[in-house]
């Protein structure tokens, strides 16, 4: 009968090792609520900017790693003061490094090269000399570039060398309608030209010219040049058909402005 409890002095049972096990979890719980009344609660403001501190940190390294790294930062969300937040700034990081790892790829390029090409075609050209009309300011066998762009903007007038298809009446007499000549323009629509003993006359005023090759004694009646119309010449007037033998050049065959010249040896 040792193994009985003995009574105390209030008629109650005490066990030793229930009172030792009841004093521990009395301990552990004061431990843990002091422990936890110390402890700050965290910063919204610190969390957003360690959040935006790691993403400058990641923002010129590859996507893969990048996107590793968002689920690590998704508790983050908790804290900010706004969830949208969160998602413009992974928005703005990931559009950064899409631009910046991004290369135009060798079929991008190609049509890149092949549009310049399209677009310096469509605005100029060369073109072969291949007689001496227009000497000395071009001779046979030089390259004339032709521009297109001038007439976009201005009418063609007195002084300008043109490329122009032929007119109908040259059409008529069995020239190719492909061929393409070089002139100068002397009179625009609407003026008056003359011609005395190789004098040029344009609306009673002699012209002088500089620029052609010899003195051509040779007389043509005043005309007045018609809308849409120009009168054009050779520099060459000793050896040039142009509007003295066809007429008048209609303004609608013009295709082209001449802008420069050279020689094939100077490219050789």
């Amino acid at each position: 009968m040792s193994d009985m409890p003995t009574p105390n002095s209030g008629g109650r049972t005490l066990d030793v090792e229930a009172t030792t096990c009841l004093a521990g979890l009395v301990s552990l719980r004061h431990s843990s609520l002091s422990s936890s009344s110390s402890s700050n609660p965290p910063n919204p403001k610190e969390k957003e900017e360690e959040t935006r501190e790691r993403f400058d940190s990641m923002a010129m390294g590859p996507p893969r790693l990048l996107r590793g790294l968002i689920p690590q930062l998704l508790p983050v969300d908790a804290w900010l003061p706004c969830s949208s937040r969160l998602q413009l700034l992974l928005s703005h990081f990931h559009c950064r490094l899409h631009l910046h790892l991004r290369w135009p790829s060798c079929a991008d390029a190609f049509k890149l090269l092949l549009a310049l090409l399209l677009v310096s075609a469509a605005l100029a050209e060369v073109r072969y000399i291949a007689s001496s009309s227009m000497a000395p300011t071009l001779r046979p066998a030089d390259r004339a570039v032709a521009e297109r762009i001038t007439y976009f903007f201005r009418r063609p007038s007195i002084g300008d060398i043109v490329f122009f298809k032929v007119p109908t009446t040259l059409q008529n007499y069995g020239v190719n309608k492909d061929v393409v000549f070089i002139k100068r323009i002397l009179a625009t629509p609407g003026d008056f030209i003359e011609v005395r003993q190789g004098q040029l006359i344009i609306n009673g005023v002699a012209r002088k010219e500089h620029y052609t090759a010899s003195h051509a004694s040779y007389t043509m009646e005043a005309m007045r040049l018609p809308e849409g119309h120009v009168f054009v010449m050779g520099d060459n007037r000793n050896n040039s058909c142009d509007s003295r033998a066809w007429g008048p050049l209609p303004i609608s065959n013009i295709i082209g402005r001449y802008m420069m010249s050279f020689t094939r040896s100077s490219i050789q």
